[in-house]
């Protein structure tokens, strides 16, 4: 990745979190480390000083925020913006059901989200939703709005599931797996009392991402919360979400077509 020039705003970068990357927002790298236990993050002067912390596997440097990372923890950099599981933790013992099946009144549907440049002005994001191969319901297209994130990504990808698959029978589920626990998080913990507060965090700001937050949140009421989510490991091998990367990826280059 080509190395940019001094910002006045700063690069946040995240080694250690729910999400990984550099990020050119306090909020952005807030985010992606508040509540994640052991988390390693710093603020530069370049992206290159800041995608070099990413990189780097040690706990030198002065960062001084958190520890070592946890089981099932990546410290690796994915040039999407997304975690890279390295070689001592990418693989799993939870076999995860196959997208787009359908039992005993489930269906199975992986989302993901990509952002190219994250953080930057040029950012370019894509939104890839996986309901099984070759399936119609499937959705590969570039985020839209001005605000290229790959955490919007995430979002707008979880929005785009449910979209696609509209409520069946009364006790139908939808099971939606996602590598993003930032999204999770959002949606199931920590929505309700940014709500209380008029949507702001604790520190009084916005919340980051809320037009999206409050929309899932919307549909997810709307289907009688028949809506489970469950987090899987990125880049771990896992069928489902590979395919959900790649469909986000591919949603990507759709922007300049």
């Amino acid at each position: 990745m080509r190395s940019r020039g001094a910002s006045k705003e700063g690069f946040y970068a995240v080694r250690v979190g729910r999400q990984t990357g550099v990020f050119r927002t306090w909020g952005e790298c807030l985010a992606a480390v508040n509540g994640f236990s052991n988390a390693r993050y710093k603020k530069f002067g370049s992206h290159a000083e800041a995608a070099a912390f990413v990189n780097s596997s040690g706990h030198g440097g002065g960062s001084g925020h958190g520890g070592a990372s946890g089981p099932g923890r990546s410290t690796g950099y994915h040039p999407y913006g997304k975690r890279s599981a390295n070689s001592s933790n990418s693989s799993t013992t939870r076999t995860y059901p196959p997208a787009g099946t359908t039992v005993t009144g489930r269906t199975t549907v992986y989302t993901d989200g990509a952002s190219q440049n994250n953080g930057k002005p040029n950012a370019r994001a894509g939104v890839g939703v996986y309901f099984g191969p070759g399936d119609s319901r499937n959705v590969s297209e570039p985020l839209c709005g001005p605000r290229q994130t790959n955490q919007r990504a995430e979002l707008m990808a979880i929005i785009r599931a449910m979209e696609q698959a509209p409520c069946g029978p009364a006790g139908e589920t939808l099971h939606i797996l996602t590598d993003s626990q930032y999204s999770i998080n959002c949606l199931t913990r920590w929505a309700g009392t940014w709500e209380r507060n008029g949507w702001r965090t604790s520190q009084g700001a916005d919340v980051e991402n809320a037009d999206l937050i409050k929309t899932a949140r919307r549909m997810i009421s709307d289907r009688g919360g028949a809506v489970q989510f469950e987090h899987v490991r990125g880049h771990a091998g896992i069928e489902g979400n590979e395919m959900a990367d790649r469909l986000a990826v591919d949603g990507i280059d759709r922007k300049t077509q």
